[in-house]
């Protein structure tokens, strides 16, 4: 994509947006105003915040730079996620979570493999993927995220007990997938039988000891 500064001969403007402070206070303004948004419409906030994001980075119009906050990027995305997934489980109600304790365990676990391995023979299947990558993109698929259960829980004013559940899996699925697309991940581009075992391995120490 061009890059609409140069085009408009405004260089001295452009390289305002080199720094990283102002890619970060940007980003964070247009997230929260695209959540306002959402809000007031009665819309899920993502779709706003994923539009945004689109039309506002380096793919299109370059405003909002990621690569300029250099290896804090890393940082500063693992600390989001964090915060996300605490204040999704912070919303759950260890009462009735405790109740819906099997259909959660099976959604996580059951549910989690079928989504995965469909996905996985879907896109191997019919988009010719081979199969490290299409059980890539299965795992991905695992997360569903309280980011997209929360607003539509809201929306559609489930009972408490199916909304209870789909919370309760919308946090708990985000770590599942998250490990899972690791150790497939380490497989997928490294799939000879002793990158295997050190994916296993790292695999159970993501488990017991966190990342």
């Amino acid at each position: 994509m061009p890059d609409w500064f140069e085009l408009l001969h405004l260089e001295h403007v452009d390289a305002w947006f080199d720094a990283p402070a102002l890619a970060l206070a940007l980003a964070l303004t247009v997230g929260m105003a695209a959540l306002v948004l959402g809000s007031a419409l009665r819309l899920p906030g993502i779709l706003f915040a994923l539009a945004a994001g689109v039309a506002l980075g380096p793919d299109f119009a370059n405003v909002i730079r990621p690569a300029v906050l250099g290896d804090w990027l890393r940082v500063i995305v693992g600390f989001c996620v964090s915060v996300i997934l605490f204040e999704g489980a912070l919303s759950l109600n260890p009462a009735r979570l405790k109740r819906a304790a099997s259909p959660v365990r099976r959604l996580v676990t059951v549910g989690a493999l079928i989504a995965a391995g469909g996905a996985a023979v879907a896109a191997h299947y019919a988009m010719g993927w081979r199969w490290e990558i299409a059980a890539l993109f299965g795992s991905l698929l695992i997360v569903t995220g309280p980011t997209v259960i929360a607003p539509l829980l809201r929306r559609i004013k489930a009972e408490k007990t199916v909304a209870t559940v789909l919370s309760a899996e919308g946090v708990l699925g985000d770590a599942v997938g998250a490990v899972t697309a690791t150790v497939v991940f380490g497989i997928a581009v490294a799939p000879r039988a002793e990158e295997f075992t050190a994916a296993a391995v790292e695999f159970g120490r993501i488990v017991l000891l966190g990342a």
